[in-house]
């Protein structure tokens, strides 16, 4: 009998995603009476990393009409994010 399949994990890209980074410091000491590390600190921060949104906007001058299209870090949730992104 074969193993079930996982199915992989998939995140909308509209989506603020949330990920752990994880530090190690090492103090170390080397003197003529000792050596070797004094202290080690580990530290972890919990980060967010946001979705990227675009606009478009079309200007005219009366003469010329331009297209402009603006891509941003979307911090404040505007567009607002889909309603899935709030779902444990």
């Amino acid at each position: 009998m074969a193993a079930p399949k996982i199915a992989a994990r998939t995140v909308d890209p509209a989506c603020p995603v949330t990920y752990t980074t994880t530090f190690v410091e090492t103090l170390s000491i080397i003197a003529p009476t000792t050596t070797g590390p004094f202290e080690t600190t580990t530290i972890t921060e919990t980060e967010v990393s946001y979705p990227l949104a675009t606009t478009t906007e079309v200007e005219s001058n009366g003469e010329t009409t331009y297209t402009v299209t603006y891509t941003y870090t979307n911090f404040f949730g505007d567009p607002p994010y889909p309603s899935d992104c709030y779902s444990s």
